[in-house]
């Protein structure tokens, strides 16, 4: 008989069963009211005291996901994964190429475009995403559609640590196809907080679980599930409310169009590319489901503290506010697809 869950173990699995409704929710609340999360990007706890470092409130939520993820993966997987890296290798190399194409593809399509001012925008935000790490919450979506999580994390934390030389890499390439310039330069913070926010707390998470046992996780899964909910939802929420107001306000509906167009291509592309390699690879569905994720799914929090160092225009987010959104519905849909998505464990 299936044991009871605690209040929290509900609210989780609440989030889990309806979370593609709720972050449509979530961005129109950021459309119609954006105040609370225009505070929250500049809420400062880290800077009460004087002395201490910087701690936005969003770069926090981001280190406690991966923290989180971390605390749920064994370390004798991710050992596993290390002695056979062909999968994750080949998947470093494919997150790296395959977008990057995409929006190359996407740059020749769009030459003709009436307005080359807004195909700027598109490339620009497009390759953004596509010189971003591989997000964390791709951990969850693959674990969630059967996935394996060793995989998923080594993507993750591999992606991350290889930033500081990719990152600046595909930026101009992306710059090249956008037709600016002046972007490699500032990368180098962003950098630094993919490294301090993203591999310094997974590779925590994995300590603690190292440290403390399977039993002693297994206990805090659902307070875990619970924040990694509420964390992905209000990061939603805040890095939207810096720029849909305004689109809703004032929307031009063709950009629109452009938009979500290059997003669902690079998106679908990116995670069908993924699932071929794993397939390819790998043996059996998990390795594939993982790719799938690993490559459709990119850190766009930190690609929007990449965009303000960077200095881009407002119209050039829009892209990554889309792809976000475009991306966790795509995780889900795929998901369903493959039977996984909403099992009840046991």
């Amino acid at each position: 008989m299936r044991p009871p869950r605690s209040p929290l173990g509900r609210a989780a699995e609440f989030v889990h069963h309806h979370f593609l409704g709720l972050v449509v929710l979530t961005y129109a609340g950021a459309a119609l009211c954006p105040a609370p999360g225009l505070v929250l990007a500049g809420l400062d706890p880290g800077g009460l005291l004087p002395g201490r470092p910087a701690l936005p409130v969003p770069k926090l939520l981001l280190a406690g996901l991966l923290f989180a993820a971390g605390l749920g993966v064994c370390p004798r997987a991710v050992l596993d994964v290390a002695r056979r890296p062909r999968l994750l290798l080949a998947g470093l190399l494919a997150r790296l190429l395959v977008p990057l194409g995409l929006v190359a593809l996407t740059a020749r399509l769009l030459a003709g475009w009436h307005n080359p001012a807004e195909v700027a925008c598109v490339v620009a935000g497009l390759g953004l995403v596509a010189a971003m790490p591989v997000a964390g919450s791709s951990v969850a979506w693959a674990g969630r559609g059967g996935g394996c999580p060793a995989l998923s994390v080594g993507l993750v934390v591999a992606s991350t640590l290889l930033s500081p030389l990719t990152t600046p890499l595909a930026l101009s390439a992306a710059a090249t196809l956008a037709g600016v310039g002046g972007t490699a330069e500032a990368v180098g913070p962003a950098g630094a907080t993919l490294v301090a926010f993203v591999v310094v707390p997974t590779a925590a998470g994995l300590a603690v679980r190292a440290a403390l046992g399977a039993g002693w996780a297994g206990r805090r899964r659902d307070g875990m599930r619970a924040f990694a909910a509420a964390a992905v939802l209000l990061l939603c929420y805040v890095n939207a409310a810096g720029a849909l107001p305004q689109v809703a306000r004032h929307p031009d509906w063709d950009f629109l169009a452009v938009t979500a167009a290059a997003c669902l291509g690079l998106c679908g592309g990116s995670f069908a590319a993924g699932w071929w390699v794993g397939r390819r690879l790998g043996s059996g569905a998990p390795p594939g489901v993982s790719l799938a994720y690993g490559l459709g799914m990119s850190n766009n929090g930190s690609g929007l503290v990449t965009a303000t160092a960077l200095a881009l225009p407002a119209d050039a987010l829009l892209p990554v506010l889309a792809y976000n959104l475009i991306q966790h519905l795509a995780a889900g849909v795929v998901g369903r697809l493959a039977g996984r998505v909403g099992p009840r464990p046991a």
